[in-house]
């Protein structure tokens, strides 16, 4: 299994031979509704009259975004090309499905899908993030936007030191904000327009002490509380986080609390997060 996804009450759940199976809660799935892209035809828009073909080379699904709104779910592929699929039916079956590519994007790893504004995200390997917005008439995927740090924002060195985009996500309940993870390090929040809200990478006034730098805690992944006030960030390994006056971090109990009271003392500006903890990030309401 390479990627897990929630499905109106059951999981989809991708492999590497290029087939998207829907398993309940009891663990057992239905044949009947796997997807195997082979079969799925893609094109460019919904028109009837635009041409649209299956897959020419073996692919598979890396990350997977499903949206209940917009009836569909947005895939990446193994190849780095981004497609929505949309069926003709709210059981959502694999012989009614079809593809629209977000064309632009061709390198992309991760995508995360906005309902309320009708907006898909998509983390590309060279640290950017293509917006796409949907236009109705054609039933096509328009490029809207490309969010990346200027020197302004990170003048020690430039965005493609970042490495790939780790992980993004649209804020709950409300979607108004997107929150970006780079492999490499650094944490940003972004407006649905497009405006830069946040970023831990220091050079930003206002912010005392850096969070997630590039040479700290690293992110494995993340998403938003219900109520779109509570980040919840998994490191990866064994992590050193910088404390700010501006959030709010919990962390996990540690295995040993003479170790932390030990490391209080020889440096209280620090709290060493182990990698199987979660810090939660508390925004001010």
């Amino acid at each position: 299994t390479l990627v897990l996804c929630p499905i109106a009450g059951s999981l989809m759940a991708s492999t590497e031979y290029g087939v998207i199976h829907r398993i309940n809660w009891e663990g057992v799935f239905d044949k009947k509704l796997s997807i195997e892209l082979s079969s799925v035809v893609f094109g460019n828009d919904l028109l009837p009259e635009t041409r649209a073909q299956v897959l020419n080379e073996p692919d598979c699904v890396v990350d997977i975004s499903y949206s209940l709104e917009l009836h569909g779910l947005a895939v990446v592929l193994s190849s780095g090309r981004v497609a929505f699929l949309t069926g003709k039916t709210a059981r959502f079956l694999p012989d009614s499905l079809r593809g629209v590519w977000l064309r632009e994007t061709t390198d992309a790893v991760c995508v995360s899908v906005n309902p309320r504004y009708n907006l898909i995200a998509c983390g590309r390997a060279n640290g950017l993030v293509d917006t796409y917005s949907f236009d109705e008439i054609p039933g096509s995927w328009i490029l809207t936007n490309t969010l990346q740090l200027s020197k302004l924002h990170f003048a020690d060195s430039d965005q493609y030191q970042l490495g790939q985009v780790q992980c993004l996500e649209w804020s709950a309940n409300d979607y108004s904000v997107l929150v970006v993870a780079w492999k490499n390090g650094g944490l940003s929040i972004w407006s649905v327009f497009g405006s830069l809200l946040f970023h831990s990478l220091g050079n930003q006034p206002g912010t005392p002490t850096p969070l997630f730098r590039s040479q700290s805690t690293l992110l494995q992944s993340l998403c938003w509380s219900n109520d779109g006030y509570q980040l919840w960030i998994l490191p990866r390994g064994e992590q050193l986080l910088n404390r700010t006056s501006s959030f709010q971090q919990k962390e996990g109990k540690q295995d040993s609390h003479e170790e932390e009271e030990e490391m209080e003392k020889k440096n209280p500006h620090h709290v060493m997060i182990a990698g199987s903890h979660v810090i939660v990030i508390q925004f001010v309401k």
